[in-house]
């Protein structure tokens, strides 16, 4: 929402300015988020976590296909204003990512074979 200059530029991956990708990628965190707050239905949850960890990681990869220099705009420049290396927190968003993905994939298995429906299904086979 801010006026820094990278939010004019067009994002590599999508091709979008960085103000509209942002926005985009803020109401779909903020939706899941509401979700995962309010929502009764736990596999569809653990499916949401694991679509979004899955959203991210083929964003990064599309970044590293482009051009493997370049990092992950992901946080703007909020960085410019945290005391931590770029590269330090490159590394923690991915670790991030990997543990949004391993939880939601987990999570997911284990609520899907806990379903009754499931185990019938199983039986019959």
């Amino acid at each position: 929402m801010g006026h820094a200059p990278i939010l004019a530029h067009p994002d590599a991956v999508l091709g979008v300015s960085h103000r509209a990708l942002f926005y985009a990628a803020g109401s779909i965190e903020s939706a899941i988020a509401l979700y995962l707050l309010t929502g009764t239905d736990d596999i569809l949850k653990c499916a949401l976590v694991t679509w979004l960890a899955l959203l991210f990681i083929a964003y990064r990869l599309g970044i590293y296909l482009l051009n493997p220099a370049q990092s992950c705009p992901c946080l703007g420049t909020v960085t410019e204003a945290l005391p931590f290396n770029p590269n330090t927190l490159d590394v923690v968003l991915k670790l991030i990512v990997i543990y949004l993905l391993s939880g939601g994939i987990y999570f997911f298995v284990k609520k899907w074979n806990s379903q009754p429906h499931f185990k019938c299904r199983m039986q019959m086979l």
